[in-house]
């Protein structure tokens, strides 16, 4: 097998959804993190890895996962992260109300928060 097809079997592709208002500033390239909890299935996206992100029907999205981040905490994420490349045009106020209707607490204490920092490919 040459190295371009193992290449290619590796090359793992996920899909994220994405409302509406986030998934046009990846469009746009404004938006280049993406906040999750921390569940075991967002665990295995790592560095180097693509991602796919939709929104209703139209086209995805590809980026390329340049980053990833663990955290105790929303206050953690807005004390460290440049809030502006998660939630464009957006204050800390704001996105600690979308995080806190998005993500449970419960959640965020048991499993943590992952950020993932991407580039968008053209």
């Amino acid at each position: 097998m040459s190295i371009e097809n193992r290449e290619n079997i590796n090359e793992k592709v996920r899909e994220i959804y994405l409302k509406r208002d986030f998934f046009e500033f990846v469009k746009s390239g404004l938006k280049t993190l993406e906040i999750r909890v921390a569940f075991q299935s967002f665990l295995n996206i790592s560095e180097g890895d693509y991602v796919l992100f939709k929104s209703g029907r139209g086209e995805p999205v590809k980026v390329k996962i340049t980053g990833v981040r663990q955290y105790n905490d929303l206050n953690e994420v807005l004390q460290t992260e440049d809030i502006s490349k998660l939630a464009p045009n957006m204050a800390d106020e704001q996105i600690q109300k979308i995080g806190q209707a998005l993500f449970s607490e419960s959640d965020i204490k048991k499993y943590g928060l992952l950020m993932f920092e991407f580039q968008k490919i053209e």
